[in-house]
């Protein structure tokens, strides 16, 4: 544990509980997606060729032939890139880029937002008892101290 030395140090998260938070913020929206955590129903066209195995396009492996509720994990790479994507002193970002982060987009027009308040409130909990955690560790790191008062010569 990291000594805390002035009071001003107390609200300070290390980048690597950052780090951990967006990885973990990546794997509970995957999760939660893949559970149905998004709700909704796919067109019925796109679900028979879904289910039938032929919805992805020529030459990509389908990996996903769910279609009782939006899971968007037809071919599987799309949340598989989604990942932390920058680390800063006092945040994370996770996201996805190039196509994928367009199909996010137009599917977020469409109502299934990957990063909706259904995922994130999940997260947001999670987030907030970790920072709140380092917080605490942070101010017992500090109280920690001995105080020497002198009285007097």
């Amino acid at each position: 544990m990291r000594k805390i030395k002035n009071a001003s140090e107390l609200p300070d998260v290390p980048l690597k509980t950052w780090a951990d938070i967006g990885d973990h913020a990546a794997n509970v929206t995957r999760k939660s997606i893949r559970g149905g955590k998004l709700g909704g129903s796919y067109d019925s066209e796109y679900a028979d060729m879904k289910k039938a195995g032929r919805a992805a396009p020529r030459g990509v492996p389908q990996a996903s032939k769910q279609t009782s509720y939006v899971d968007l994990t037809l071919t599987g790479k799309m949340l598989g890139e989604l990942k932390r994507s920058k680390t800063g002193k006092d945040f994370v970002e996770v996201g996805l880029s190039g196509f994928n982060a367009k199909k996010a987009e137009a599917n977020a027009d469409r109502g299934f937002d990957l990063f909706g308040s259904k995922i994130l409130n999940e997260i947001e909990k999670e987030v907030s008892g970790r920072v709140g955690n380092q917080i605490q560790s942070n101010i017992k790191s500090y109280a920690r101290d001995k105080v020497t008062f002198n009285v007097g010569k």
